[in-house]
């Protein structure tokens, strides 16, 4: 028999599950927490509204095979249960059911497998112009330009990195683009050309992007908080449409950066919905910030994200 509740959920969105680092296909699959609400559930395992599925990526599979009613896969919560002073013995409750209505598989590929196929690289760079750098007409600032010609913070990133990605750049024609800063009159940006043209955001090569950046400097008025959401996205529908028109192009996305994160969930949830395309990230942070949050978003070094993206797209550097 099943109750059917008009205020709860009647559809979720899809959610996605890595197999990456996988060999088999009969691999342990853990989503957690999965959000629920039951009316006979009173609470008393502490684990209220959280349930986990843990089943294998086979056992996923074969439901797609089944009558609708038997597609079902168990949502259990941890329960602790007092079994005498200082003990207690760890069981689990299930707390729900979870239907799956549809499985796809689809593969991913890495970067370098990419360019091993014959895609083009194209680079793109993005620069933090937020209030945190300083004022660039001070010599403590990250980004103060010294008329001796030594490199800020700033534009020894752009030398060191962008020298290596520019090679395996055919054109050598970059997109640039600052973000969190004033441009003239309008409201702040959160990714405006670093040429300051309005049409167009192509530079020549490293030395291109450098000499927008200085010009930039002095004309935008800075900004904040530090927010790479609609950086991601922006890169991620420039790959969107480079993929939908067949064009063989693999992008990187290069974040130079001095500040702590603070959209943490936006910024994952836009890594999680560009995941499967030919689209790299690696940030580079300046100066002596906090950058656990910004750590979390690397595979290598943080935790997975939430609803773990498919590929791991995203490198971090200090």
């Amino acid at each position: 028999m099943t109750s059917f509740f008009k205020w709860s959920f009647d559809k979720w969105s899809t959610l996605p599950l890595s197999t990456r680092f996988q060999r088999s296909k009969n691999l342990r699959v853990e989503a957690s927490p999965i959000p629920f609400w039951s009316p006979f559930d009173d609470g008393r395992d502490g684990n209220d509204g959280e349930g986990v599925v843990d089943k294998s990526s086979y056992q996923f599979m074969s439901q797609r095979d089944l009558p609708l009613k038997k597609r079902s896969v168990e949502v259990v919560a941890p329960r602790e249960e007092p079994t005498g002073v200082g003990h207690k013995h760890e069981d689990t409750a299930l707390k729900s059911e979870l239907f799956v209505d549809k499985f796809t598989e689809t593969g991913q590929h890495t970067f370098l497998e990419y360019l091993a196929s014959g895609f083009e690289l194209n680079f793109m760079v993005a620069i933090d112009f937020t209030a945190s750098n300083g004022n660039s007409r001070l010599p403590d600032s990250l980004c103060y330009i010294d008329p001796t010609g030594r490199l800020n913070a700033y534009l020894r990133a752009i030398v060191e990195v962008g020298e290596v990605l520019q090679f395996y750049d055919s054109d050598k024609r970059l997109l640039a683009c600052g973000f969190r800063a004033r441009v003239i009159d309008i409201p702040v940006s959160h990714c405006f050309n670093l040429n300051r043209s309005s049409t167009y955001c192509e530079v020549d090569g490293t030395q291109g992007i450098m000499n927008a950046y200085n010009g930039a400097l002095f004309n935008v008025s800075s900004a904040g908080p530090t927010i790479f959401g609609p950086l991601i996205n922006a890169a991620a529908t420039v790959a969107n449409k480079s993929l939908a028109q067949n064009a063989r192009i693999c992008y990187v996305l290069l974040i130079i950066t001095d500040g702590v994160m603070t959209d943490v969930q936006e910024t994952k949830g836009s890594l999680v919905s560009a995941s499967d395309l030919p689209l790299s990230i690696l940030i580079v942070g300046v100066g002596r910030a906090e950058y656990k949050e910004t750590e979390v978003l690397d595979g290598d070094k943080g935790e997975r994200l939430e609803h773990s993206s498919s590929l791991d797209m995203v490198q971090f550097v200090a």
